[in-house]
């Protein structure tokens, strides 16, 4: 049986409208206790990006942007809820909104002392009105047993329907790439990834363990426009940033379900391609339709995505929208998806996410 925990990991207030000065006096006194670096520079802008390290609680991680000439710089909090609420990091631990339900209010109340902390360092500016929640990572683990190999559940979501719209990120390292998988959009990107793996990767342990456990982990990162569209939320409409979490974690399933749709528009097994040919050899009787499901499974299973496969299908058999709906939905009749496992993989079958994450 497949465990799946819903939680929040990640959540980002960016202070907005910081000027060149005001980053440098920070700047300036975290140089003298050795708690910054340059992370980048532009020299022809005259743009740094600078990571700050040892000032904040776990769980709270501050980035400075200092902008020049053209528009302003700002900070960047980067929050781990669950860490900052227990007082240590678990890489595998999720945040639930409804166990700590202020969290972020106090994330606020730390981030005002360090700023106005005289006795370390100078007053540093703070216009709370400039500090917005710009980034919130909706998270589930998918918890399976150790023997099963995570890489072919990610290439499922390789092989899954990617919309126009959406981008493949690659991550420029074929292990990782393996490992992962991710899809932009303009304000949201979902990312499938071997927990484990970049777990072991960081030279980190699994506090939490549980004997054989796998643990593939799927966010829902969702900057403001989106969890404001997700929400109905009217752009000047105010509300703390706690209750914004509770409102995202309890639409949470709604919203990976969405998702989980369009990259999997069949909600049958995934099974390995030559055992997927011989379902629909045995089930499907009408020689035309065969054909055809045998096509989009055949292209599918090849270095295509389901919507490259599905445009080829619709070009070599002349068909439309509504023959391709007609043409899924019986995939649905026997349970088979059209995304398929390696002929030789080790999983023999697994339920669609479309159900795994109801």
């Amino acid at each position: 049986m497949i465990v799946a925990e819903r939680g929040i990991h990640t959540v980002e207030l960016y202070l907005r409208n910081m000027g060149y000065s005001a980053i440098q006096r920070i700047v300036d006194d975290l140089y003298e206790q050795e708690k910054i670096y340059l992370r980048k520079k532009d020299k022809i802008k005259n743009h740094c990006d600078y990571e700050v390290t040892d000032l904040f609680p776990d769980g709270i991680y501050m980035k400075l942007e200092q902008r020049y000439l053209h528009s302003p710089g700002g900070i960047r909090f980067i929050v781990n809820p669950h860490s900052l609420a227990s007082g240590g990091y678990v890489p595998e631990a999720l945040y639930h909104p409804n166990m700590d339900p202020d969290v972020m209010e106090k994330v606020v109340a730390v981030i005002e002392d360090e700023f106005y902390d005289e006795e370390h360092h100078s007053i540093w500016e703070l216009n709370k009105e400039d500090l917005s929640l710009s980034r919130v990572d909706l998270t589930w683990n998918l918890y399976f047993p150790e023997e099963t190999d995570l890489t072919e559940l990610i290439r499922l979501f390789k092989h899954g329907h990617h919309s126009k719209t959406a981008k493949v990120k690659q991550f420029h390292d074929s292990v990782k790439d393996k490992h992962s998988f991710r899809l932009k959009f303009s304000d949201m990107t979902l990312t499938v990834y071997d927990k484990n793996f970049q777990i072991t990767r960081k030279g980190q342990t699994i506090e939490n363990e549980t004997d054989g456990t796998n643990i593939l982990r799927i966010e829902l990162s969702m900057k403001r426009n989106a969890y404001y569209r997700a929400l109905k939320l009217k752009p000047g409409k105010k509300l703390s940033y706690d209750v914004i979490l509770r409102k995202l974690y309890k639409h949470g399933s709604k919203l990976i379900r969405k998702q989980m749709k369009n990259l999997f528009p069949c909600d049958g097994k995934h099974l390995p391609y030559q055992k997927a040919k011989r379902r629909i050899e045995k089930e499907i009787t009408n020689k035309k339709t065969q054909e055809k499901m045998l096509y989009l499974l055949e292209k599918t299973s090849r270095s295509d995505t389901l919507d490259h496969a599905i445009k080829k299908t619709q070009e070599r058999y002349r068909i439309g929208e509504k023959g391709v709906k007609s043409l899924l939905k019986r995939f649905d009749a026997i349970q088979v998806n059209p995304i398929t496992f390696r002929k030789d993989s080790k999983i023999k079958s697994a339920e669609s996410f479309r159900k795994m994450l109801l």
